[in-house]
């Protein structure tokens, strides 16, 4: 009898052979895989049944039959049938059906098969099966196993991938990390508090052709004013405003500590502009880009003094420009929260402030808007009567303007187009007493359009407005160019506080001068006016930066 070498000879062991058989297919069951038949189950099969047949040397001509399992995967191996006598091979189709019966099945470890890959847990990046993805249930994946000598056709369908959380697009320079395991949700940190910044100039800044709408904090040292104030109402205007108690104030030897207050800044490639809406809406500094330099003068310390309207007693010389209303002088509402809404537009910036909605009293609209590459900015000023009867008022814009290191520069020249002043205030022995007028600009000799010809401090306001006015620094080709509707905003006033202690308003001997411009002539009570019901003032003038003389 001729035996294929690879098969051992008969064993009568029946019992030993049938302990090892379901062993066997004990084994196989508990696998994940599916029933094949092969010329291992064929010898044991001769064994079991003890029929003695000749077992011809193997072929190369198999049939090979497909047997399903109910399993994730279907797969198809060689089944080897020998060429056999009639009576044999009836025997060997009773001994299939008989050991099929039996449930034996070959361990997968005899007839090694690639393993499927079985995707790992959903993670934000899409689960690649191997080399070849996975995108749909109905793809199948030929895989060829390397450790059989006849190839077996293995057909593997495709698990669906899990549905995998999306992740937002990288930067086209971040590469994507591998996959990582999902992490538990985490609780979002706390908000960041807001950057504390404080003011120092800014350099040029690179043109970017478009303007911009920011806001952040700063911070200024301060004295602490606040305990020290209690209401008062204007009867005539209806606004309620604050008042300082000097007596409390002094004796409790207030000393500056560190102040925040919300900024909100409009900037071009050439402007940069910093609003305090909580100290009065104030615009509180301009730089010039191109130099760095500060357009206007900036307060290192936010300290009281006794100027301002005779009604309140007090004023913060904080610098930049302040909306003052509705008395004369520096008004009621420069150191009260105004509120704002910012517009960003194709070309311009703006910023629009509000001290009151009320329909009981006088209230203030101020608009500024910066427009895209241009070294310049206007401001809309508009106060409005909702209430049903006449309010008196006064309503101006004063702008603050000192040079480097906050020094009025000895070379300061001004624009003051008029051949009548008025005076307003003076120490100067050669100039009349208030609402006394000289002729302007020359006053024995002194040309007082130079700042360095001026004797003392000195407040003026423009007999008949031109329509311009200015500060201008030829040393450090630096200055401010306004220009306004003489026949709406007819005041127009310049003071220079030349000789007066700086420790009035500051702590660290820095100087101003101050340009006015508003809708009364004079701070005098003759030149109050009247606003119906109803009605509205309102004008639009331009502050341009000068840096070739005017």
């Amino acid at each position: 009898m001729i035996r294929d070498p690879q098969i051992t000879p008969v064993d009568t062991d029946a019992a030993g052979h049938e302990a090892r058989l379901r062993a066997s297919a004990a084994s196989a069951t508990s696998g994940d895989g599916a029933l094949a038949v092969c010329r291992t189950q064929w010898r044991f099969l001769l064994r079991y049944v003890r029929i003695p047949v000749p077992v011809p040397p193997l072929r190369r001509n198999r049939l090979c039959a497909i047997i399903p399992q109910p399993s994730q995967s279907t797969i198809a191996e060689a089944v080897v049938v020998p060429k056999l006598p009639f009576v044999a091979l009836a025997t060997l189709l009773l001994g299939l059906a008989f050991f099929g019966l039996l449930g034996c099945n070959v361990r997968p470890s005899l007839f090694p098969m690639p393993a499927v890959q079985t995707p790992p847990a959903a993670t934000g990046t899409p689960y690649s099966a191997g080399a070849a993805t996975s995108t749909s249930p109905a793809q199948q994946q030929t895989v060829t196993p390397t450790n059989s000598a006849t190839p077996a056709v293995r057909v593997i369908q495709a698990t669906p991938a899990p549905t995998s959380v999306a992740i937002p697009p990288l930067p086209a320079s971040t590469a994507l990390p591998p996959p990582l395991p999902t992490p538990a949700p985490a609780t979002p940190p706390p908000a960041a508090p807001p950057v504390q910044t404080t003011p120092t100039p800014a350099g040029p800044t690179p043109a970017t052709g478009k303007g911009s709408i920011s806001e952040m904090t700063i911070t200024i040292p301060a004295y602490p004013w606040d305990r020290f104030l209690y209401d008062a109402l204007d009867p005539a205007s209806g606004i309620l405003y604050k008042t300082l108690d000097w007596g409390a104030y002094g004796a409790a030897a207030p000393q500056p500590a560190p102040r925040s207050f919300k900024a909100v800044v409009l900037e071009n490639d050439l402007l940069q502009l910093t609003f305090l809406p909580e100290l009065g809406g104030r615009l509180y500094r301009a730089i010039y880009k191109p130099s760095g330099r500060d357009l206007f003068y900036r307060n290192p310390v936010l300290k009281p003094t006794r100027w301002g309207p005779a009604m309140q007693g007090w004023w913060l010389g904080a610098g930049g420009i302040e909306w003052a209303l509705p008395v004369n002088e520096h008004g009621l509402e420069w150191g009260l929260p105004w509120e704002y809404t910012t517009t960003r537009t194709a070309s311009a910036s703006s910023i629009t402030l509000w001290d009151s909605s009320a329909n009981d009293r006088l209230r203030a609209r101020i608009t500024v808007t910066v427009a895209d590459g241009a070294a310049r900015f206007s401001i809309t000023a508009r106060l409005e009567n909702p209430t049903p009867t006449e309010r008196r008022y006064q309503f101006w814009i004063n702008a603050m303007i000192s040079g480097p290191d906050n020094q009025v520069p000895p070379t300061l020249v001004f624009l003051f187009p008029t051949d009548t002043a008025i005076v307003h205030s003076t120490d100067d022995p050669a100039l009349p007493p208030p609402k006394g007028t000289f002729s302007w600009p020359l006053v024995q000799g002194r040309d007082l359009t130079r700042y360095a010809d001026w004797r003392g401090y000195l407040g003026i306001f423009a007999s008949n407005p031109g329509g311009r006015q200015g500060a201008y620094d030829p040393a450090g080709h630096l200055g401010l160019l306004r220009t306004y509707p003489a026949d709406i905003a007819r005041g127009a006033k310049l003071f220079v506080g030349k000789g007066l202690p700086p420790s009035l308003w500051t702590d660290d001997g820095s100087t101003y001068i101050e340009l006015w411009g508003g809708a009364n002539r004079t701070f005098f009570p003759e030149d109050d006016r009247n606003l119906a019901p109803g009605a509205a003032v309102e004008w639009t003038e331009t502050w341009s930066v000068v840096t070739n003389g005017f």
